[in-house]
């Protein structure tokens, strides 16, 4: 049976994979690969998590993935999955937690949420995440991972994008998360 190599620090080894867009219109489609960042963001504040970076599963966006088979490449303990279903203002997303050795799902969830409750989603995934991995944050962390920089939903949708763009690591890419990140700024001048 396949087991992720020990972490020399003892570190949870995790990897959440680019979220699969269903029938998403353009406007929405980057919150396939932005929910996914935002949420390894967060979870890279933890000190018992070792979160592979956005480089390291940007190579799964857009496909059909088996959880397990990604696991075992990036050498993680457990992988978290998930949908992205656009119906006008609201998100369908369903999200599951699994361990790699054997595919046991640890956690999953199904969250209907209007876009003006993206934020709230992520700490609520970020949350769910910690618990079923068993993670005891300390002040701190707890502070670092729900930390938000801003409230406004338009500027926050703006930074995710902006983010997403600048995770391709090319030119036209980079110019484009530049232009979301001065759109962030518009709606939020403060969310620097």
């Amino acid at each position: 049976t396949w087991q992720a190599s020990k972490d020399p620090n003892g570190k949870i080894k995790l990897a959440i994979l680019p979220f699969h867009s269903v029938n998403a219109p353009e406007d929405v489609r980057f919150l396939g690969l932005g929910i996914s960042d935002a949420i390894i963001t967060r979870l890279a504040n933890v000190k018992r998590v070792r979160v592979r970076p956005t480089s390291a599963i940007l190579r799964y966006e857009n496909q059909n993935v088996d959880e397990r088979e990604a696991g075992r490449t990036l050498e993680t303990d457990y992988v978290l999955s998930g949908t992205v279903i656009s119906a006008g203002d609201r998100l369908s997303v369903r999200v599951q937690l699994i361990q790699v050795s054997d595919g046991t799902p640890l956690w999953g969830s199904h969250y209907e949420v209007a876009r003006q409750e993206l934020i709230g989603l992520q700490d609520s995934m970020a949350e769910r995440i910690s618990e079923a991995l068993k993670l005891h944050l300390s002040t701190e962390e707890q502070a670092q991972v729900y930390r938000r920089y801003t409230d406004n939903v338009a500027a926050y949708e703006a930074y995710l994008q902006g983010r997403t763009h600048l995770s391709r690591y090319n030119k036209e890419a980079t110019f484009a998360a530049v232009n979301a990140f001065e759109t962030a700024l518009r709606f939020d001048s403060d969310y620097a």
